[in-house]
Formats: structure tokens, sequence, C-alpha cells
């Protein structure tokens, strides 16, 4: 890149990095693009020149954790038993929320239930539980009254819950083993066969 387009992207950068700030201590709909740009200490035509409106903003933080989906956990998604595969799926849900993502993001997906950010099912974090879920329907190992938009909502909103119930305690208890849990219950319900599967979660760097 240029160095102008070096300078661009942190420009974009640092308005993002602001606006997570900001959701670390205030909710979303008190946020005003003009706290964003003090806080990051931008002009207003510098705002504008990366983002249209304050929701863009917020939407940005789910293009990250689309993108950490479909490039690093769908293709470790090749599991012959769709119960490892949903429990891999969570497992790294619950990584990404706990480790990666920033506290200004967690408190913005959890304070407004996402209403500002449309998310299509086919795509992202979505659109990779939703292939899971229909490849195990499709081999009959899961059997489901629902089709697979359905059942990605209601693992979804499930696990949104879990994650909603862990930060607001203060983080007291292991996310990725009560999210190991959860799934191992939702297994026991819609899956072929009742026997739970244990596998060891991945390394993390």
């Amino acid at each position: 890149m240029t160095s102008r387009q070096v300078q661009s992207e942190e420009t974009k950068q640092k308005i993002f990095l602001a606006t997570m700030r900001l959701l670390e201590n205030r909710d979303a709909d008190d946020i005003k693009i003009t706290d964003i740009i003090k806080e990051a200490q931008v002009s207003v035509g510098s705002f504008y020149n990366h983002y249209s409106s304050k929701n863009d903003v917020f939407a940005e933080s789910y293009q990250l954790e689309d993108k950490y989906f479909e490039e690093e956990v769908e293709p470790a998604l090749i599991q012959d038993d769709v119960r490892e595969r949903l429990l891999f799926f969570f497992n790294r849900y619950a990584f990404y929320n706990s480790e990666i993502a920033s506290i200004g993001k967690l408190r913005y997906v959890l304070s407004c239930n996402c209403i500002h950010v449309e998310r299509p099912y086919e795509t992202g974090t979505l659109g990779v539980l939703q292939r899971v879920i229909q490849w195990g329907i499709n081999n009959g190992q899961l059997q489901v009254d629902e089709n697979s938009v359905h059942m990605v909502h209601f693992m979804m909103v499930s696990a949104r819950g879990l994650i909603d119930n862990w930060y607001t305690r203060n983080k007291i208890f292991n996310l990725q083993d009560e999210m190991k849990s959860f799934v191992q219950k939702f297994i026991r319900l819609f899956c072929t066969e009742s026997d739970s599967v244990n596998i060891t979660p991945p390394h993390t760097q």
C-alpha cells in the first residue's frame, strides 16, 4: 500500500477502536458521532471518509467475527459426526467472545440485542453454523422439525444468553466449559444418537 493508504487504514482503525472503548462504559444508543470523533481524535471529514454512520462502525465488529469464522473455523469443520462439529463450532464461539472480542463489542451485542445490525443467515458466523446444521440434517444425524435457519436462530440466541450470564456475573465461570455443556444438552435433544461426545478443545494461540 502507498503511505496515503496506510494512513487511511490507521485512521479507520483509530475510529473503530475508539468506538469500542466508548462501548465499554456506554450503551450504543447513547454514543454520538461527535463522541467517537473526540475519542479517536479525528475530524468529522475523516469519520465520514470511512463510515456513513455510527452503525457502520458497530457492524464492523461483526465483520471481524464473520471473517474469523469463515476463514479460521469453517475449514476445520471436517469431523464426520455432527455432534463433534457443533461442539467445535461453539467451542470457537466461546473462545472468540471470551478471548478475542473486545469488551466494547460484547457490551454492544448484549445491551442492544444487535438491533442496529442486520445479519444474513447465509454468510459469516451464522452461515457457518447453518451449513453445519444443514449437513447434519442431510446426513440423518439431526432430527428437527424446523429448518436450519430456525435452528441457527435458536442456538445462537441461547448461546448469547449464556455469554450474557457469563459477562454480567463478572466472568466467574469458564465460558468454554459452560458452552460445551450447553451444546451437549442440545445434542441429547436433537441428535439421532444420545451418547455424549467428548472432544479436547483445540489449542489456542
